[in-house]
């Protein structure tokens, strides 16, 4: 008895391997992307199987892999349906700053252009200049002046507690030295280039001290604090 049910199971299992690998419900059909914006066809082509392969060997986390490795992808979830159809759920980055591109895009905190149209900004994103150039939609920019002036945002967003929502602007000279302008105070400061955590520090103490006799103050200098009247 034993034997006819192992052999029983041994023969559905069997019939079952069968009809997943051949029946039409189990074959790949159309590929369908969520979130993406004008990515979908972007992310459609990098779930590159052909049409009509056996669901069973889709490689899910190869198809992740493909799609997280775009510039503007934050977060992708893959999947497939016993109707068909491949699924790639996305999130993009969101802008984190503006960049004076031609036009002005958004950029998120790893240096990914983000058209404005498509990617709603909340409250008031300060804006980072001597960038300049064209904007390349969902590249990642390696330009080192974007660099620096991402690796402040950070910094900025480390120790600026109350202060955050005040920064208006950030320049990036030809040199890489930072500059801001704080708002609603209209002051803009030089920090110049290396210990910005440092700088900010003592930033804190001098506006506890408000208002300065000038609009600008320059910190590039060690332990000074210069008031421009």
């Amino acid at each position: 008895m034993r034997i006819r049910l192992l052999l029983g199971t041994v023969w559905l299992l069997g019939l079952f391997a069968v009809v997943c690998h051949y029946a039409p419900v189990f074959r790949l059909g159309e590929v369908h992307v969520e979130g993406a914006g004008t990515q979908a066809d972007t992310v459609a082509t990098l779930l590159a199987e052909p049409e009509g392969t056996n669901l069973l060997r889709v490689d899910l986390q190869q198809w992740a892999r493909r799609v997280a490795a775009l510039p503007a992808v934050a977060r992708v979830r893959t999947h497939v349906t016993w109707s068909g159809q491949a699924v790639a759920d996305v999130e993009l980055e969101t802008p984190v700053c503006l960049v004076d591109t031609r036009p002005v895009a958004g950029v998120s905190m790893t240096g990914a252009l983000l058209p404005l149209s498509e990617h709603v900004t909340e409250g008031r994103l300060p804006l980072i200049t001597g960038i300049g150039g064209e904007a390349v939609y969902y590249t990642a920019s390696d330009h080192p002046k974007m660099r620096t002036a991402l690796a402040f945002v950070r910094d900025w967003r480390d120790v600026a507690g109350p202060f955050a929502g005040r920064l208006a602007e950030v320049h990036v000279s030809d040199a890489r030295e930072v500059s801001i302008l704080l708002w609603p105070e209209r002051l803009y400061i030089r920090l110049g280039r290396g210990d910005w955590h440092q700088a900010l520090s003592r930033l804190w103490a001098v506006l506890a001290r408000l208002p300065v006799s000038g609009n600008e103050l320059d910190m590039r200098f060690k332990d000074q604090v210069i008031d421009h009247i």
